[in-house]
């Protein structure tokens, strides 16, 4: 055996000792150990069970659970155990000393290991310190670590609290085990999490056409924007505003018109949440107004001019609605200069939600966000497993759906949807398999699978939504696996660079556009 042991060998035999492996059996370990050329201590960690197996299956089967010691941590991810986190944060947050700290936690990790609990957290962590702090007498330190929150029995009678405790009453309380470690694996993304037994996601508000003065249609519309936020977690999205202007619009100067259009973007500094407009080019069914409609199209055309000019500022989005390439020629051309977002509603009825959201109905209660493309990796190219994987997470989705659908039961929610939406579907199909063709196939199965088990929810592309891409492409990234461009779209979204690209996508028939010179 070489004479120097490998600090990591060190670290893996001692662990290997404490899950009851005998001097002999370390002897073995260490030498085979320190002989192979890898630092991953995955690999090193691998290659000790393998050994552990043959030489002691009772030390090899108390280390292998040592292994599955998953930390659910605050950043909602999963970490492996490490009671190195346990010594940094006391010495971060006390003045304790080092070898104090090491000392407490290694009782913290010897009676993890023996209670064999299920989930940890790091809540329950900080609390096995706090009580080996006491049985220490160290009740100065213990103020110092303690944690300061609500009792779940507390957060139950009122969820008037911080964004932190409802995120953790939920977890804890409310959302599936299975649901729970899949998004914090970044399997799935449940958004607003700290909303999940409170709101529903979205709601669109329906066109209004009224005789009063335009002020007081603007103010009504924006009172309701105001209220429904208070019981969405998303976006509320004003449906077709020139057209709820209809007739006071009428017969109003251009310049009256634009001091309209001054007085809404005044006014709707004072709503609090973001929220989302659309305009239309098109005369909605919905609408009764049969007039002249030049003042409408003035208005839609100084609105999206001033909405360019301010959208930095501003804090809801704008969505121009369409059904063919012909209506853009209603629009000024100073439009196409700059970024825009476009929602196709040819031979259907789809409402906006929010910026890259849109679906058939008049609000999303329920939403949540599957990574499609890890599924592909982790399937490694097989056709079952795969499908198996796609049922079971479905599943997961479903259960979240129904749990959430009971705490909103007081709730008007029967006009909404329960939406599923799919990350890197035809990224993952590439992975798959490289014959195009093949990739089309699969990546048409999985959405066909997914819509078949999702009990009667909406199944959509991602709207690229940024935490849950900035999360699934950080999870994705750790299989170091190369991903080719998305090169099997679906016709429900693309980018244009040019106006010219604009009109040959709406030709196509793609749903929602964002135009980006």
């Amino acid at each position: 055996m070489d004479s120097v042991i490998k600090p990591l060998v060190q670290k893996i035999a001692f662990e290997c000792e404490e899950a009851g492996a005998t001097k002999w059996n370390l002897i073995k370990i260490i030498k085979e150990l320190n002989s192979m050329e890898t630092q991953s201590e995955t690999k090193l960690k691998e290659k000790a069970i393998e050994l552990l197996k043959e030489l002691n299956p009772k030390a090899a089967e108390t280390y292998s659970s040592f292994e599955k010691m998953i930390v659910f941590t605050s950043k909602q991810k999963t970490e492996p155990f490490d009671r190195g986190n346990i010594t940094k944060s006391l010495l971060k947050e006390t003045k304790i000393k080092r070898g104090l700290a090491e000392k407490i936690s290694s009782e913290v990790e010897e009676k993890i290991k023996d209670l064999k609990i299920g989930e940890i957290t790091t809540s329950l962590i900080r609390e096995m310190v706090c009580v080996e702090l006491l049985e220490l007498g160290m009740e100065d330190i213990h103020n110092e670590y303690t944690r300061v929150g609500m009792p779940i029995f507390e957060v139950k009678k009122t969820k008037n609290y911080e964004k932190e405790v409802l995120t953790e009453f939920n977890l804890i309380s409310k959302i599936p085990k299975k649901a729970k470690e899949l998004h914090f694996k970044s399997t799935i993304y449940i958004p607003f999490i700290e909303d999940f037994s409170s709101k529903a996601f979205s709601w669109n508000i329906a066109l209004k056409e009224k005789n009063d003065s335009a002020e007081n249609i603007i103010l009504e519309i924006l009172k309701e924007v105001q209220e429904k936020s208070s019981f969405f977690s998303s976006s509320v999205c004003i449906n077709y505003i020139n057209f709820c202007l209809s007739r006071p619009l009428e017969k109003k100067s251009k310049q009256k018109i634009k001091e309209l259009i001054d007085f809404f973007f005044k006014a709707s500094s004072l709503i609090k949440k973001r929220f989302c407009v659309t305009i239309s080019l098109f005369s909605p069914e919905e609408s009764n107004y049969k007039a002249n409609k030049k003042n409408i199209w003035f208005f839609s055309n100084e609105f999206i001019k001033k909405f360019n000019e301010q959208k930095k500022e501003l804090n809801f989005d704008l969505i121009i609605c369409l059904e063919n390439k012909f209506q853009l020629k209603l629009v000024d051309k100073n439009v196409f200069e700059n970024e825009i977002h476009f929602l196709n509603l040819k031979n259907n009825n789809l409402k906006a939600q929010e910026k890259g959201l849109y679906i058939k109905s008049t609000g999303i209660f329920s939403l949540s966000e599957i990574n499609i493309e890890k599924l592909f990796i982790e399937s490694r190219s097989n056709v079952k497993k795969l499908m198996e994987l796609i049922e079971e997470t479905v599943f997961s989705v479903n259960e979240l759906n129904e749990i959430k659908e009971k705490e909103l039961k007081e709730k008007d929610i029967s006009k909404l949807k329960k939406c599923i939406l799919l990350y890197g579907v035809d990224s993952g199909a590439l992975i798959f398999t490289d014959n195009k063709a093949e990739a089309k196939s699969i990546a048409r199965r999985v959405r066909e699978k997914v819509r078949k088990n999702s009990w009667n929810s909406v199944v959509l592309r991602s709207f690229n939504s940024i935490k849950a891409k900035k999360r699934f492409d950080e999870e994705n990234s750790k299989y170091n696996i190369k991903t080719e461009e998305k090169e099997l779209r679906t016709t429900s979204f693309a980018i244009a660079k040019t106006k010219k690209e604009l009109e040959e996508l709406i030709e196509k028939n793609y749903e929602y556009i964002e135009l980006k010179p």
